[in-house]
C-alpha cells in the first residue's frame, strides 16, 4: 500500500456508522493489542443461527477502529456457522488494505473479539 492511511481507511475512522450503542448488545467480547494499545469491545445481537447486529467501542490506532467498522458492516445479517469459519486470512482479505506485520494485529483485534465472543455463544 503507497499509504498506509488510504482515503478509505480514513473514511472508515472518520465516519463510523458501528461505533457506540454496546448497551443494546446481548453479546460482548473483548480483544487488546498489546503492542499498540489497541482494545476493542465487540457487541452483538442473534436470532436465530443470524448475526442481527454489531457495535463496538474501543481506543486505538485508526487501522484498528477502521477495521471494526469494517467487520461490524460485513457481520450484519451471516449465518453464525459460517462466521465460526472464518480465518484471520479470511478477514484481512475481506478488509483489502495492505498492511505491514506489526498494523495486521491491528487489524485484527476486532475480528479476535468477535471470535471470543461467537465461543462464548455456543450454539
Amino acid at each position: 500500500m503507497d499509504n498506509l492511511y488510504s482515503k478509505e481507511l480514513l473514511h472508515y475512522y472518520q465516519n463510523p456508522q458501528y461505533k457506540g450503542g454496546l448497551d443494546a448488545m446481548k453479546f460482548k467480547s473483548n480483544d487488546t493489542n498489546f503492542s499498540c494499545g489497541d482494545s476493542i469491545t465487540l457487541g452483538f445481537n442473534i436470532e436465530g443461527q443470524k448475526l442481527t447486529a454489531c457495535r463496538f467501542e474501543g481506543d486505538g490506532c485508526i487501522v484498528a477502529m477502521a477495521s471494526s467498522e469494517i467487520l461490524c458492516e460485513n457481520l450484519i445479517g451471516k449465518d453464525i456457522t459460517e462466521l465460526k469459519k472464518l480465518t484471520d486470512e479470511d478477514f484481512l482479505n475481506l478488509l483489502g488494505f495492505e498492511l505491514t506485520i506489526s498494523r495486521t494485529r491491528c487489524a485484527l483485534t476486532s475480528f479476535q473479539a468477535l471470535k471470543k465472543g461467537l465461543e462464548e455463544h455456543g450454539n
